[in-house]
């Protein structure tokens, strides 16, 4: 199955987890989305789908570094996906979101 672009973000990742924004990815907004493509910039970030991810690490968030590429699938994963700062410097996060055609 081919996927096609449906979305792109960038969000600024800062000392308070944040997520996706929901309209990017949702079945009202976008239906067929299953898959987003990040790229960090500026700064390290640690990065969870199934725990709140804090700057230390303590709960096992793993660091992604400025220009490291890494994927998120799945509407359950998108929906849960955190980010956080590792450090005093926020970071950023390009995202394309992908999916089929509906």
């Amino acid at each position: 199955m081919a996927l096609i672009s449906k979305n792109t973000e960038l969000i600024t990742v800062a000392a308070v987890a944040v997520g996706f924004t929901a309209d990017q990815y949702d079945e009202t907004s976008a239906p067929g989305t299953i898959l987003a493509k990040c790229v960090v910039g500026d700064a390290p970030i640690r990065i969870n789908t199934a725990a709140t991810p804090t700057a230390g690490g303590a709960e096992g968030s793993p660091i992604k570094y400025p220009g490291e590429h890494f994927e998120v699938s799945g509407i359950r994963d998108l929906k849960s996906f955190l980010a956080i700062r590792t450090g005093s410097v926020s970071g950023k996060l390009n995202v394309i979101f992908l999916g089929s055609l509906v």
